[in-house]
C-alpha cells in the first residue's frame, strides 16, 4: 500500500470477501508482508518464513466454507505513530453445508504495517481478530451460538447480584470493623514520671 488510510477498505474486502480465488491470492501475496503472522480465536499462524503461505491457506479454505460473505467495515482508525491499524467489522458468514441462515456478527481487526525499504510501500506484518464466543460458535457450531449468548447474559445477572451482595455484606460489616480498629489503636496512658518522682522524695 503507498497509502493505508486510503486504500485499507478496498484491501481487507479483496483479502477476505474476493468472489474469485485468483483475485484473494493476488491480494494476499501483494498487501502482506512474506514473512506475516495471524491471529484468530481458532488458529494461529506464527511469523516466519513462508507463513504468508499459511495466511493465504487458511483465507481460501474460509472462502471455500463461506463462498458467500458480507463484510461491512464500519469505521476505522490508522495510528501512523505506530503504523497500527483498527477495524471495526460486520460480517455475515454463509457456511455453504449449514441449514441456518447467515447471522451478523462483529469482530475488530488489528492490522500492523511495516514500511519496506526497497519499494517504499506499507505491508501488513501481523493480524489480529478479535471475536466474542458466541460469533465464532456462530460460523462453527450454530446449535450454541443462543445457549452461549444466554450464559453471557446469565452471568451478568449473577455478576450485578454478588457486587449487590457484597456491598451490603461490608456496609454491615464496615462500621464494627471500624470502632474495633479505632479501640485497639487508643495509646495506653502512661505513669506520670514527675509524680513518680515526688512520690520517691517524699
Amino acid at each position: 500500500m503507498e497509502n493505508p488510510r486510503e486504500e485499507i477498505i478496498d484491501v481487507v474486502k479483496s483479502a477476505t470477501a474476493a468472489t474469485k480465488v485468483a483475485e484473494q491470492r493476488h491480494a494476499i501475496l501483494r498487501y502482506f508482508a512474506p514473512d506475516a503472522g495471524l491471529q484468530h480465536p481458532l488458529c494461529t499462524v506464527e511469523r516466519g518464513e513462508g507463513s504468508r503461505e499459511q495466511i493465504l491457506g487458511l483465507f481460501q479454505w474460509f472462502r471455500d466454507l463461506s463462498p458467500k460473505l458480507d463484510l461491512t467495515i464500519e469505521r476505522f482508525t490508522y495510528d501512523e505513530t505506530q503504523q497500527i491499524i483498527y477495524l471495526d467489522i460486520v460480517q455475515t458468514v454463509h457456511v455453504w453445508c449449514s441449514p441456518f441462515g447467515g447471522k451478523p456478527s462483529r469482530l475488530l481487526v488489528r492490522l500492523d504495517l511495516e514500511r519496506s525499504d526497497e519499494d517504499g510501500k506499507y505491508y501488513i506484518t501481523q493480524q489480529t481478530d478479535y471475536f466474542q464466543p458466541e460469533d465464532v460458535l456462530q460460523m462453527t457450531i450454530p446449535l450454541l451460538h443462543a445457549p452461549t449468548a444466554f450464559a453471557k447474559r446469565t452471568a451478568a445477572t449473577v455478576f450485578c447480584y454478588n457486587a449487590w451482595l457484597y456491598g451490603w455484606v461490608r456496609s454491615q460489616i464496615h462500621p464494627w470493623a471500624k470502632m474495633l480498629s479505632s479501640s485497639a489503636q487508643q495509646p495506653s496512658i502512661e505513669p506520670d514520671s514527675d509524680a513518680q518522682t515526688n512520690h520517691k522524695a517524699d
